[in-house]
């Protein structure tokens, strides 16, 4: 059992490093989106980033920590206002927020993607249209409110 865990350890962070994706906060996962509620929250970040960091936040501004906070590719559903992600996105990397609810994603490469967050409880999933440009892009921290659901 001990080799099984240990194996699987390795593989999760060989894939991770063959893809040159890093959870420099909070920590690597395999864990899916945490499907709940009613409401489909989205957002268009306009300014292009240089990585995906920033803090995990109820509407009252109190952090949530040890979200799951996804980075998927294809995410023009967003911009399309549909209502449901393109069934042919790719999960780059998933990792969990840190105990103060700050996430810190390195390694992507220049492109647009969508950042998802999610968290167990009745909370809405808030998924983030975001373009990232590690030389060019600004060193933003998002602020990422998540919502109660029903």
């Amino acid at each position: 059992m001990t080799k099984l865990v240990v194996g699987m350890t390795l593989l999760v962070t060989l894939f991770s490093v063959s893809n040159g994706q890093k959870c420099a906060s909070g920590e690597p996962t395999s864990q899916e989106t945490i499907q709940c509620c009613n409401i489909l929250e989205t957002q268009i970040e306009p300014k292009m980033l240089s990585k995906v960091r920033g803090s995990v936040m109820d509407t009252n501004g109190g952090p949530i920590a040890f979200a799951l906070v996804e980075v998927f590719t294809n995410p023009a559903w967003i911009k399309k206002d549909l209502a449901t992600p393109d069934p042919a996105q790719r999960r780059m990397i998933g990792c969990t927020s840190n105990s103060r609810g700050h996430f810190n994603i390195t390694g992507l490469k220049k492109g647009d993607y969508e950042l998802r967050i999610s968290a167990v409880g009745p909370i809405n999933v808030s998924h983030w249209h975001i373009r990232i440009n590690p030389r060019r892009g600004r060193n933003k921290n998002l602020i990422v409110r998540l919502s109660a659901g029903t």
